[in-house]
């Protein structure tokens, strides 16, 4: 179990009532961090590596696309945890850097609403679940801070659909949750919505 541990941006403790808390943490030195990006072409069912690769190698980062452009956002790597933004170009095949987000995260969501990025929740560096919302706006390469998520929590995905952000499942620092909350840019507030049937952590969601 130890060897599958090593390989995942997570680890678990065990309490006495037999539950397991989920805990996501920076993974040890020895890991390999990633800086690798694959294409995939549905066309023609193939695949392709595309260089050259993330500037800055890391894992349980978040990522989102505004105007054909990659946004690859905080994570965690040989550093520590990051607040570092890297913009990549498949037109030109290149990367540059951006304004770094305010609060370095890993394991958080991104999702984009009328060509801003929202980096929604994760850990920070002191091992604080977070729920604070933080938006990029690519044009003005600046970040602003917005209403915070009423429930932190780390490993969750973000959805998007009719303008509004849905940020769905992830972990707390005692459970699994099924949580959904709903964010709306134009109004700046948080709404609750029905819970997922399943608690989950370090899923996907797409609209």
């Amino acid at each position: 179990m130890e060897d599958r541990l090593n390989q995942r941006p997570m680890a678990v403790t065990w309490r006495p009532a037999n539950t397991v808390a989920p805990r996501p943490r920076r993974p040890p030195n020895s890991f390999d961090f990633a800086g690798s990006i694959d294409a995939y072409d549905p066309a023609t069912n193939q695949w392709t590596t595309q260089y050259p690769g993330l500037p800055t190698p890391r894992s349980g980062l978040g990522v989102g696309v505004v105007n054909d452009v990659l946004y690859a956002v905080g994570g965690s790597s040989v550093n520590g945890y990051e607040s570092t933004v890297e913009a990549y170009d498949p037109a030109s095949h290149t990367w540059t850097t951006k304004a770094p987000m305010p609060t370095a995260r890993f394991a958080l969501a991104v999702g984009v609403v009328n060509g801003v990025l929202y980096a929604v929740g994760g850990v920070a560096g002191d091992g604080t679940y977070l729920a604070s919302v933080e938006a990029y706006d690519p044009v003005s390469d600046s970040w602003t801070t917005k209403a915070p998520m009423p429930t932190a929590r780390a490993g969750l995905a973000i959805a998007v659909a009719n303008g509004v952000l849905y940020a769905v499942g992830g972990a707390t620092p005692t459970e699994y949750v099924g949580t959904v909350e709903a964010y709306d840019p134009a109004t700046d507030t948080w709404t609750t919505k029905a819970p997922m049937p399943t608690g989950r952590s370090w899923l996907v969601a797409a609209s």
